[in-house]
C-alpha cells in the first residue's frame, strides 16, 4: 500500500479544505482525515469546523474514509466540542470517528506540546493500520504522465468555478494528463517550499510553478523569492519543471510583480527550464477583484502551459 501524506504543521479545518484537491485528486483508495486539533486555537468556532468539514467529506465522495477525531493540545482549548461535532458531521453521511481512547490512555507528547510523542504516535499508526487493512477501495487509474501544479489562487482558480478554472480548462485540453492542482490561496514561495516533500510523494512527471504575485504583494524580499523558487525546483526533481512569470495585481501595487517576474526568468535560464512568459496583462484580463485572471486569461495561460507539456 503506497502512503501519500498530506499534512501541514498546525493546520486548522479552513486551511485544509483551501487545499483539499490535493487529495480528492489523487486517485485514492482510502483516505484518513485527521482535522481539528488546531481550530481552537485558530479562533474557528466547533460550528465553523462542523461546516468545513462537511465540505471537506463531501469532496471526498466516492472513496473510503477514516475519521481522527481532533485532541486537546496540553494546555490549550477543549477539543471535546469539535469531536463533538465531528461525530454529528460523520452521522449524517454514515461514516465513523476512530476510538482514540486506546493510543490517549498514556499518550506521550513531544516537548512543545503540540505534537504526539513516538509512543503515541507508533500506537495511532497500529490503529490506522488495522482500520485501513479492512478498507477495500478501488483506485481509478490515472489517465496517463502525471502533471503537479503549484501555485496560489491564480492557479487554484478560486474565483473561477470548473471548467472555466484553469486546471479544468488544462485538462480538457489535455486529458492524456493527470493533471493534479495542488495550489493554495495566499501562497507564497517559502510556503511552496516548505511543502515540497509532499509535492515529491507526487511523483509527477512534470511540474508547473507559478509563483511570486503573493511574493510581491507581502513584500517578500526579491532575493528570498529567487532562492525559494530555486530551492522548490530542485526540490521537485526528477519532474520537469516548468516556470511561469507572477503576474501584477491591480488591487494592490501593480508594478510590485516586476523584480519578481525578472528573477523568473533569470532563474528558468539559469536551470534551462522551460518558461511561460505572462509579461505585463492589463488590468481588462482581470476579474473585477484586480486580483485574479477572467475566464479568457486564464484559457490562454492553459493554453500557453498545455503546449509545453
Amino acid at each position: 500500500m503506497q502512503i501519500l501524506d498530506l499534512g501541514l504543521g498546525a493546520e486548522s479545518s479552513d486551511k485544509v479544505l483551501s487545499r483539499d484537491r490535493d487529495a480528492t485528486e489523487q486517485h485514492l483508495a482510502a483516505a484518513v482525515v485527521w482535522v481539528g486539533t488546531y481550530d481552537p486555537a485558530a479562533g474557528n468556532s466547533a460550528q465553523q469546523y462542523a461546516q468545513n468539514m462537511a465540505q471537506l467529506l463531501d469532496a471526498f465522495r466516492g472513496t473510503p474514509v477514516i475519521l481522527v477525531p481532533p485532541l486537546t493540545l496540553p494546555g490549550g482549548r477543549s477539543a471535546a466540542p469539535y469531536a463533538a461535532a465531528l461525530q454529528q458531521v460523520a452521522s449524517q453521511r454514515n461514516l465513523g470517528v476512530t476510538n482514540l481512547g486506546p493510543v490517549l490512555q498514556h499518550a506521550d507528547w513531544q516537548a512543545d506540546g503540540r505534537r504526539l510523542g513516538a509512543n503515541a504516535d507508533a500506537a495511532l499508526a497500529t490503529l490506522l493500520g488495522t482500520a485501513l487493512s479492512g478498507v477495500h477501495g478501488s483506485v481509478a487509474a490515472p489517465p496517463g504522465r502525471r502533471v503537479a501544479l503549484v501555485g496560489d489562487s491564480l492557479t487554484y482558480g478560486s474565483e473561477l468555478d470548473p471548467p472555466q478554472d484553469l486546471p479544468s480548462v488544462l485538462r480538457s485540453l489535455r486529458p492524456d494528463l493527470d493533471v493534479i492542482d495542488t495550489a493554495a490561496g495566499g501562497q507564497e514561495s517559502g510556503d511552496a517550499l516548505a511543502r515540497a516533500r509532499q509535492f515529491r510523494l507526487l511523483h509527477a512527471d512534470e511540474a508547473v510553478v507559478w509563483l511570486g504575485t503573493q511574493d510581491a504583494d507581502d513584500g517578500v524580499p526579491v532575493a528570498q523569492f529567487r532562492d525559494n523558487l530555486t530551492a522548490l525546483a530542485r526540490a521537485l526533481a526528477p519532474a520537469t519543471v516548468i516556470l511561469v512569470t507572477p503576474v501584477p495585481d491591480y488591487s494592490a501595487d501593480p508594478r510590485a510583480f516586476l523584480p519578481y517576474a525578472a528573477a523568473t526568468r533569470q532563474l528558468a535560464a539559469q536551470l534551462n527550464v522551460a518558461l511561460v512568459d505572462l509579461g505585463d496583462p492589463p488590468q481588462s484580463q482581470y476579474l473585477s477583484d484586480g486580483m485574479h485572471f477572467d475566464a479568457a486569461a486564464d484559457a490562454q495561460v492553459a493554453a500557453r502551459e498545455a503546449k509545453l507539456l
